[in-house]
C-alpha cells in the first residue's frame, strides 16, 4: 500500500496541463536523506514489483528527483502522511491524518482503508458497577441462585441494518458460551421472539477474560433490519446452570442514565433490579453513506486550484472527493477520472477543482463521501 504515495504525487504533478510541465514548484520534503539518483523511475528508482505494470507507464522520465525521493521515503519508511509546502498525501497507515471526531466512517486497521461498513449507534459507557459480588449484574450461578438470562432494553434513533453488538463483561471459571439475541418487547420485558431472524449469535467463553472486564463483540452472520423508535431487548443467555459461582458479570451503571431501556435479569421471571440500572452495551450497524475528513493543513498562501489523486474501490457505490480552503465551511467537489488500475477493482483516480470561489482562507481540508461498498485506500492533494 505504501507504494501509492509516490504514484499519487507523480500523478498530481504530471497528470494534467494545469499542474504539470513545471506549472508547480516541486514539493518541499520533510526528509530527503535517501535520495534516488535517477530521472527515470522505470529504470532503477523503484523495483518494478513495488508497483503495478499499468502504473509504471504513467510515471514518466519527467518526474523530478524530489518526487522520486518522496516515493522512496514513503514506500520504504512506512510513512503514513507526506507533508509538503503545497499539499499532503495520506495512505492511511494509521488515522493520524484524519479528523476522527468530524468523520463518520469505519477504519480497517488491518488493510488500512476506510469504508461505510458499520459504526456505533448506541454506546453506553458510563460503567460504575464492575463488582462480581453484585448479583443483579450476574449471568450464571452465583451462590446457588441461577440467572439464565440478562437483557438490556434499547431503541434506535434511525432504522438500521444491525450487524454487530458489544457487551462489557468478565468471565468467572468456565461457563458455557453466551447466546446473544435481539428480541421484541412484551409489556416492558423481552418477549423471547427474535426481532429479526438474523439477529442472533454467539460469544465464545474463551474470548472473555477472567481477570479484567472488556468490550466483547458478537457479530451476526448477516445483518438484520430494525426500525427506529421501537423498544427492543439485547438478551444474553446460557443453555444451563454452569455450576456454583460460574458465569459472567456485566459491567453497567447504577444511575439509570440511559433513557431508552432498562436492564433486567431472568431467574424464572424477568426482574428489573433496584440497584443495577443499565448494562454497558453497543449496537453497531451498516450504513450506506460515510464521510471522511482530513485534518486541517495550513497553506502558505491563499490557493485557487487543487489537484487531487485518490486510490479506491468504488464497489457498488461511489467515492466523491472535495476540497476546502476555509476549514470545511465550503467545499468544492472534484470531477475525477480513472488514470490507472492497481489490481482488480482498485483504481487510481485524478481530478482538479477550482477553489477560487470559496471564501479567502488558507485552512485546507479534504473530504470524501463513500457510499455502498466503496473503499478508500489513499488520497493526496496539491494546491496553488
Amino acid at each position: 500500500m505504501k507504494r501509492l504515495i509516490g504514484i499519487l504525487i507523480a500523478l498530481m504533478l504530471i497528470g494534467s496541463p494545469t499542474f504539470g510541465g513545471g506549472g508547480l514548484n516541486p514539493p518541499v520534503l520533510e526528509d530527503v536523506d535517501d535520495s534516488v539518483e535517477t530521472n527515470n523511475i522505470a529504470d532503477n528508482a523503484v523495483d518494478e514489483d513495488k508497483i503495478s505494470d499499468a502504473l509504471l507507464g504513467t510515471i514518466t522520465s519527467n518526474s523530478t528527483n524530489s518526487l522520486l525521493n518522496s516515493f522512496y521515503i514513503q514506500v520504504n519508511k512506512a510513512s503514513a502522511i507526506g507533508a509538503y509546502q503545497d499539499g499532503f498525501t495520506d495512505e492511511f497507515e494509521d488515522e493520524s491524518g484524519v479528523d476522527t471526531g468530524a468523520s463518520l466512517v469505519s477504519y480497517d486497521e488491518t488493510d488500512d482503508y476506510y469504508d461505510a461498513s458499520y459504526i456505533t449507534e448506541e454506546e453506553f459507557t458510563t460503567i460504575t458497577d464492575n463488582t462480581a459480588d453484585e448479583p443483579e449484574g450476574w449471568l450464571g450461578d452465583l451462590g446457588g441462585v441461577y440467572n439464565s438470562k440478562v437483557s438490556q432494553g434499547f431503541k434506535l434513533s434511525n432504522a438500521r441494518d444491525i450487524k454487530q453488538i458489544q457487551v462489557y463483561i468478565k468471565r468467572f471459571i468456565s461457563p458455557d458460551d453466551i447466546t446473544v439475541r435481539i428480541e421484541t418487547d412484551n409489556a416492558g420485558d423481552s418477549s423471547g421472539t427474535l426481532a429479526d431472524a438474523n439477529l442472533t449469535g454467539t460469544i465464545r467463553f474463551t474470548n472473555v477474560s477472567t481477570t479484567v472486564y472488556g468490550w466483547i463483540k458478537c457479530t451476526f452472520a448477516s445483518a438484520g433490519s430494525l426500525p427506529a423508535n421501537t423498544q427492543y431487548h439485547l438478551v444474553s443467555q446460557l443453555p444451563a446452570d454452569p455450576g456454583t459461582n460460574e458465569g459472567y458479570h456485566f459491567g453497567g451503571d447504577i444511575g439509570n442514565n440511559y433513557p431508552d431501556g432498562v436492564y433486567a435479569y431472568y431467574d424464572g421471571s424477568w426482574t428489573t433490579p433496584t440497584f443495577f440500572k443499565d448494562g454497558a452495551f453497543k449496537i453497531e450497524y451498516f450504513i450506506t453513506t460515510a464521510t471522511l475528513i482530513s485534518n486541517s493543513v495550513t497553506a502558505t498562501s491563499v490557493p485557487t486550484d487543487a489537484n487531487v489523486v485518490f486510490w479506491g474501490d468504488k464497489g457498488d457505490g461511489d467515492i466523491v472527493v472535495s476540497v476546502s480552503r476555509d476549514d470545511g465551511a465550503t467545499y468544492s467537489e472534484v470531477t475525477e477520472s480513472e488514470v490507472g488500475a492497481e489490481s482488480g477493482s482498485i483504481k487510481v483516480y485524478q481530478g482538479e477543482v477550482d477553489i477560487s470561489g470559496q471564501p479567502s482562507d488558507t485552512d485546507m481540508l479534504m473530504k470524501a463521501v463513500l457510499t455502498g461498498t466503496a473503499r478508500l485506500y489513499a488520497w493526496g492533494v496539491l494546491w496553488r
